[in-house]
C-alpha cells in the first residue's frame, strides 16, 4: 500500500484479518507434518497456501475493507446514491496513464419531494460534470504517480557505453563505411566477441594490479596507475579499452562515492570494491548492447523505409498537377507519416527478421496491413480545411482576417460549453434563478443567457459567444411548445427533466458544430451575415465554396492513395538500403570526453538525432516504474452551507473496477440529511 492508503486503514481491522490468516497458516504446518509426505512435497503444499492466503488479504486491501470511514463523515450519516456510470477503460502502459471511454448512465431513484428535487439539483453533479471529474480523477492520478514512474539511468553506465560504442567506431578500418542490416549484424557479432574478450583481459590485469596498491594514498595510487598505463595509449581499441575502464575505476573512487580522502591509505577492499561495482556494470552494459542492436537496426530501417516511402507518395501525389489536392493530399499524408511511425514503434520488438531480404518483405507485409486501419480511422480537422482556404486565397489578403476568425469556432465553442460544464456555473445559475418564476425551458433560456453575459465575462470577451447562445435560444424553441402541451394536458415537467434536455441538446449541437461536416453551417451563416450587411463582401462566399471543396476532396483522397500506395510499395525494390556506419550509430561523444562530459548535454544531443546511444539509454537503460492510478473514492463538499440547516452538501464518488476493463463509478450524497430542512414530504 502507498503512503496515502495508509494513513486510511483501521489498525486494528488489518491485524485481525493477519491473525486469522496466521492461525489458518498453523493448522496447514501442522495437517501436512506427516511422513508419508517429504520436505519437498510439505513445501509444496505450504507455499501453495501461502500464495492463496496473500491473495486475499491483497483483495481485501485493495476492495478497501480495512479502511476507516471517510474523514468528514459520521458513522450515522446516511449517504443516498444518485447516480451510476459504468465506463470503459484502457492500460496505456506506455505512457503509464488509464484512458476511460463509453459512458453509460443510470439514475437511482431519489426519494425527495418535488421541492426538494428542484432544490437539490442546484448542488448535484449531472452526467456530462461526473464524467469530467472521472477523466481528471485519472488524470491526477497519472501526475501524481509520474516521479515515480519516471525513467533513471546510471551515469557510469552511460560512462562504459560511450566508450564501448567509441571504440566500435576506431575498429572499424573507415567510419564512413557503407553497410546494409546484414552487414551491421555481423560487426557488432564480431565486436561483441571482443570486447568480452577485452573484459577478461581487464578483469585479470586490474585485479592483479589491485595487489599491488594496498596502503598507499589514493594521490599515489593514481601517478602509480598513469606511470604503469602509458603504454597503453595507443590508438588499439584493446588498450584504448582498458585504459579508460582503468580511469572510470579511478574516477569512481576519486568523485568520493565512496568517501575516500585523498591522503588516505587505501585497504584491499577499499579498491576492490569500485572495481566489482565497474565491472559489473560493464557486464550490464555489454549484455543490454547484445539485447538492442538487432532491434535498433530494425527500427532504423523501419523509418529510413517510413521516410523513403513518404517521399515516394509525395512524388506521386505531385504528378496529378492539381494544387488543391496536392495541398490537401500533402496533409493527410502527415497524418499517414506520424500514424506508421507510431505503429512500426508498437510492433518492432513483436518482429525478427533474419536479413535486409526479410526485413523488406516485413516492411511491405505489415504496411498493407496498416493502410486499411489508417483510412477507417484518420481524420482531417476543420483548422486543415480552413488553412486549406486559406491558401487558395493567398493572393487576397483581405480573406485573411475572417478565416482567422473562423479558425477559432472551434476552440471558443468546446471552451464556452466546457466552462459551463466544469466551474459548477450551471449549479450557480440555479441557485440565482428567480423564485417568483416558472422553471419553464423558456425562462430558462432566457434567464442562463442574461446570467452568462452578466458574471461570466470570460464567455462575454469571445467572439463566438453569441453563436453558443443561438443554441440556447434553439432549445427553447425546440422544447418550449412541447413543454406547453404537457402542461395543457396536466403534465409539469420536473426541473431536472428540462435540465436533463437541456444538457443532451447543447452536448449533441456542439458536437455537430465542431465536426468538419457540422461546421458548415455556422460557417455559412457568417458568411451570410457579412455579405448581407455589406455588398462589398458578397465574395467571401468563396470561403465557403472553397470550404465544401477541400472537404470533397478529402473524401475522395483514400481512393487516390490506395492506388498510389500500393506503387510506392512497389518501388522499394530498386533502392539500396546501405548508410554510412557512423550515420547509423548517430551523435556519440568522443573518446576523451565520457570522463568530463555533461550528461544532460549527452541527453539532449539523441533528442535532436535518432541514436544507438539514446535508443539504449530509453529502452533498456532507464529504470521504471510501471505503476497505474485507479481513484478509489473522491469527497466533494460544498463550499457553503445550503439553506437553513447550517449543513453543507458532500458528494461522494467512488471508483470500482469490474472484470478486466469496466469501471463502476457511483456519486452518493448526503442530502437525505438535509432535505428535512427544505420543506415538502418525501415520496414514498
Amino acid at each position: 500500500l502507498l503512503a496515502p492508503q495508509l494513513s486510511l486503514l483501521d489498525n486494528q481491522k488489518p491485524k485481525k484479518s493477519i491473525n486469522q490468516i496466521s492461525q489458518l497458516l498453523h493448522e496447514i504446518e501442522e495437517a501436512v507434518d506427516i511422513p508419508e509426505l517429504n520436505l519437498e512435497k510439505r513445501r509444496y503444499i505450504i507455499q501453495k497456501f501461502s500464495s492463496r492466503f496473500t491473495s486475499k488479504i491483497q483483495a481485501e486491501a485493495i476492495e478497501a475493507n480495512w479502511n476507516r470511514k471517510m474523514v468528514g463523515l459520521k458513522e450515522e450519516e446516511k449517504i443516498t446514491p444518485y447516480l451510476n456510470m459504468n465506463l470503459e477503460f484502457i492500460r496505456n502502459w506506455k505512457e503509464k496513464k488509464v484512458e476511460i471511454l463509453n459512458p453509460r448512465f443510470g439514475y437511482p431513484r431519489l426519494r425527495l419531494s418535488e421541492n426538494q428535487k428542484d432544490e437539490f439539483s442546484k448542488y448535484s453533479i449531472n452526467s456530462s460534470i461526473a464524467y469530467i471529474i472521472a477523466q481528471q480523477s485519472f488524470l491526477l492520478g497519472h501526475d501524481l504517480l509520474s516521479a515515480a514512474n519516471t525513467g533513471t539511468t546510471d551515469d557510469t553506465q552511460k560512462q562504459i557505453l560511450t566508450l564501448i560504442l567509441n571504440i566500435f567506431l576506431k575498429n572499424i578500418e573507415k567510419p564512413d563505411k557503407m553497410v546494409d542490416l546484414d552487414l551491421f549484424i555481423h560487426l557488432w557479432d564480431k565486436y561483441l566477441k571482443k570486447i568480452e574478450e577485452w573484459k577478461d583481459i581487464f578483469r585479470d590485469r586490474y585485479q592483479k594490479y589491485i595487489s599491488l596498491i594496498v596502503n598507499k594514498s589514493f594521490d599515489e595510487i593514481e601517478s602509480d596507475y598513469n606511470r604503469r598505463n602509458k603504454f597503453l595509449e595507443t590508438n588499439l581499441p584493446i588498450d584504448l579499452f582498458i585504459n579508460k575502464m582503468g580511469k572510470i575505476v579511478i574516477q569512481n573512487i576519486k568523485d568520493n562515492r565512496y568517501d575516500i580522502k585523498s591522503y588516505q591509505k587505501l585497504r584491499l577492499g577499499d579498491f576492490q570494491a569500485p572495481f566489482l561495482v565497474i565491472l559489473e556494470n560493464l557486464n550490464i552494459v555489454i549484455n543490454k548492447i547484445k539485447k538492442t542492436y538487432k532491434e535498433y537496426i530494425q527500427i532504423y530501417y523501419f523509418d529510413v523505409m517510413v521516410n523513403r516511402l513518404m517521399e515516394e507518395l509525395e512524388k506521386n501525389l505531385l504528378s496529378i498537377k492539381n494544387e488543391s489536392t496536392i495541398y490537401i493530399g500533402k496533409k493527410i499524408l502527415v497524418y499517414l507519416k506520424n500514424y506508421l511511425h507510431i505503429q512500426f514503434g508498437l510492433k518492432f520488438r513483436l518482429i525478427s527478421v533474419r536479413s535486409q531480404a526479410h526485413l523488406l518483405l516485413e516492411f511491405k507485409r505489415l504496411l498493407k496491413d496498416m493502410i486499411e486501419p489508417f483510412i477507417q480511422t484518420f481524420s482531417i480537422n476543420i483548422k486543415d480545411l480552413l488553412d486549406y482556404c486559406e491558401f487558395c486565397f493567398k493572393s487576397n489578403p483581405e480573406y485573411k482576417l475572417y478565416i482567422t476568425k473562423l479558425h477559432s469556432f472551434q476552440e471558443e465553442i468546446e471552451f464556452i460549453w466546457g466552462f459551463i460544464l466544469r466551474n459548477s456555473t450551471l449549479q450557480r445559475f440555479l441557485k440565482k434563478f428567480p423564485n417568483d418564476k416558472d422553471f419553464t425551458p423558456q425562462n430558462f433560456g432566457e434567464e442562463f443567457i442574461q446570467f452568462l453575459t452578466k458574471h461570466r465575462t470570460i464567455i462575454y470577451n469571445l467572439q463566438w459567444r453569441e453563436v453558443f447562445f443561438t443554441y440556447i435560444r434553439d432549445f427553447v424553441i425546440r422544447y418550449q411548445n412541447e413543454y406547453e402541451i404537457s402542461l395543457g394536458n396536466g403534465e409539469k415537467w420536473p426541473k431536472n427533466k428540462i435540465l436533463s434536455m437541456f444538457m443532451e441538446y447543447i452536448s449533441n449541437r456542439v458536437k455537430k458544430d465542431t465536426s468538419i461536416d457540422g461546421f458548415i453551417e455556422p460557417m455559412k451563416n457568417y458568411i451570410d451575415k457579412i455579405a448581407l450587411s455589406n455588398v462589398q463582401y458578397k465574395n467571401l462566399v468563396e470561403i465557403y465554396h472553397k470550404y465544401i471543396e477541400g472537404l470533397e476532396i478529402v473524401n475522395e483522397f483514400p481512393d487516390f492513395l490506395r492506388q498510389i500506395f500500393y506503387i510506392s510499395i512497389e518501388s522499394f525494390i530498386k533502392f539500396s538500403y546501405s548508410y554510412p556506419i557512423k550515420k547509423i550509430i548517430g551523435p556519440l561523444r568522443s573518446t576523451e570526453e565520457i570522463l568530463t562530459y555533461d550528461l544532460q548535454d549527452m541527453k539532449e544531443d539523441f533528442r535532436k538525432e535518432k541514436s544507438f546511444y539514446g535508443f539504449i539509454v530509453e529502452e533498456e537503460m532507464k529504470y521504471f516504474s510501471s505503476l497505474l492510478a485507479f481513484p478509489k473514492t473522491l469527497l466533494l463538499k460544498s463550499s457553503e452551507p445550503i439553506a437553513s440547516s447550517n449543513l453543507k452538501i458532500d458528494h461522494i464518488i467512488d471508483f470500482q473496477i469490474l472484470k478486466e476493463k469496466f469501471i463502476k463509478v457511483s456519486i452518493s450524497t448526503n442530502f437525505d440529511k438535509i432535505s428535512p430542512f427544505l420543506g415538502g414530504e418525501k415520496n414514498v
